[in-house]
């Protein structure tokens, strides 16, 4: 195979999807997909460090800007998304965002207390329902499944219930793209595509689109199956003596 800096250019040259499957396409997308479920459920851990594209077609940014993470995931509820100096999000029974610019971070559990209400009472034009609607949005978009969908246990049944899907034999390994049978408006995902290893089905490359045209592209440099890392309790409960709970951050204010 060909190195892995080569995938950004793979996806970004792919094709769209065609509007129906051949019936032996169609065999052949069942074979992946049962193949790439087992895979998946034989996977306890996955420990990967991965190159960020953000590319903005429609907008002003003329380059792609890039980074650099990892992502470490051990079930469907628990898992962490590092890019030093600029996120850490973390599923642990809940949800976790730190913001590690301003040092501060924000836990789902917290619309739950009276504290964090009474602080959401003192935000800007907003009224109290529409910032209520506005933490829900962002705790929904940030769902594990919708930061990198269809990068850990795969569940034949639920994706097609989701997913319109289509592949591709590519130099790089097995192309499958993905798309919503139903945009859902906080989410904002268009299309999903996957470069899938064909000794293994783990996932190589993973881009998203949205409807403006912008795209996240991360390239998997290298990854760690079933093994669990010496620094997994930090990644996962992370020290927040150092952060500032802070809802202003949701709002920009």
């Amino acid at each position: 195979m060909k190195p892995v800096v080569n995938l950004a250019v793979s996806l970004a040259l792919c094709a769209a999807p065609v509007a129906a499957l051949a019936d032996d396409q169609a065999l052949v997308m069942q074979a992946i997909l049962a193949k790439w479920e087992l895979a998946s459920h034989r996977t306890t851990t996955i420990d990967v460090n991965f190159t960020r594209l953000q590319i903005d077609h429609g907008g002003q940014r003329q380059k792609p800007v890039r980074g650099h993470g990892r992502f470490y995931w051990e079930s469907t509820d628990r898992a962490a998304y590092l890019v030093p100096s600029e996120v850490h999000c973390v599923w642990n029974g809940g949800l976790l965002l730190i913001d590690l610019d301003r040092a501060t971070y924000l836990s789902a559990t917290d619309a739950q207390h009276e504290q964090a209400i009474e602080q959401l009472a003192n935000f800007g034009q907003l009224s109290f329902f529409q910032k209520l609607g506005a933490i829900g949005a962002v705790m929904a978009a940030a769902q594990l499944e919708h930061v990198l969908p269809l990068c850990a246990r795969v569940n034949a049944r639920s994706v097609l219930l989701k997913y319109k899907l289509t592949w591709q034999q590519h130099d790089e390994g097995i192309l499958i793209t993905a798309v919503p049978k139903r945009l859902q408006p906080v989410i904002e995902i268009q299309q999903v595509d996957l470069i899938l290893d064909p000794r293994d089905l783990h996932v190589r490359a993973h881009r998203i689109i949205k409807p403006n045209r912008e795209q996240t592209i991360h390239l998997f440099d290298s990854t760690a199956i079933n093994e669990t890392p010496p620094d997994r309790d930090e990644l996962l409960a992370p020290n927040l003596s150092k952060f500032e709970p802070n809802w202003a951050t949701l709002f920009n204010q």
